[in-house]
C-alpha cells in the first residue's frame, strides 16, 4: 500500500443498543476515552467527529461530543470519526424526510447522499468486522456499496496491528472496479 490512511471510522454502539441495559456500561467507557484521550489527540493533529443520533444521549454526553468536535476542528493531520449511537437505516429513513421537507420530487444519488448525516465523510474503501460476524450489521449501507469487506474472527480488543497489516496487504492485492 502505497498511500498513507488519514480517516478512520469507528463504530462503538448502534441506535438500537439504546435498548440493552449495557449500554450504560459503554456510555462510561466513552466517556472515560473521550476525557484521557481527548488532549493527546489535538495535540497530535487528529480531527474528532461524531457520526450518529443524539437524541437519546445525555447533557453530558452531547456537551463532551461538542467539546472534542470543537477542540479538535482545525486538525487536519488525521480524520477520527466515532459512529455512536448510529443505524444505518435510522439514517436513510432521516435522509428520506429531509428530501420530503425540502419537498424535493427527483432525487438522483448525489442528492440522496447529500441528506445522510455522514454527507461529510467519504464512502470508505474497505470495513473490517471483528467478532467473526459476516454481515454489517445496520452500519454504512448506502456508503457500503462498492466497500471491500473483511472479516476478522477476533473480537476488537485482541486486534492488533499486525491484523490491520495483513488485511491491508491482502486488500492492496483486489482489483476494485466499483460496480464495473
Amino acid at each position: 500500500v502505497t498511500e498513507k490512511a488519514n480517516e478512520l471510522l469507528l463504530q462503538d454502539a448502534f441506535n438500537e443498543d439504546f435498548n440493552d441495559p449495557t449500554m450504560e456500561k459503554d456510555l462510561v467507557n466513552l466517556r472515560g476515552i473521550t476525557n484521557d484521550v481527548l488532549s493527546a489527540l489535538s495535540q497530535n493533529n487528529i480531527n474528532i467527529t461524531h457520526l450518529g443520533d443524539k437524541k437519546n444521549l445525555s447533557t453530558e454526553m452531547i456537551q463532551k461530543i461538542k467539546k472534542s468536535e470543537e477542540l479538535t476542528k482545525n486538525n487536519n493531520e488525521f480524520f477520527l470519526s466515532i459512529a455512536f449511537n448510529y443505524g444505518a437505516r435510522n439514517e436513510i429513513i432521516n435522509a428520506v424526510n429531509k428530501i420530503i421537507q425540502k419537498k424535493i420530487i427527483s432525487i438522483d444519488e448525489e442528492i440522496f447522499s447529500s441528506n445522510l448525516m455522514s454527507k461529510d465523510y467519504p464512502d470508505p474503501d474497505m470495513i473490517i468486522r471483528t467478532g467473526g460476524e459476516k454481515r454489517l450489521s445496520n452500519f454504512l449501507l448506502w456508503q457500503a456499496a462498492y466497500a471491500e469487506l473483511y472479516f476478522e474472527d477476533k473480537f476488537w480488543p485482541d486486534f492488533k496491528i499486525n491484523d490491520l497489516e495483513r488485511i491491508i496487504s491482502n486488500y492492496s492485492l483486489r482489483k476494485r472496479n466499483f460496480g464495473n
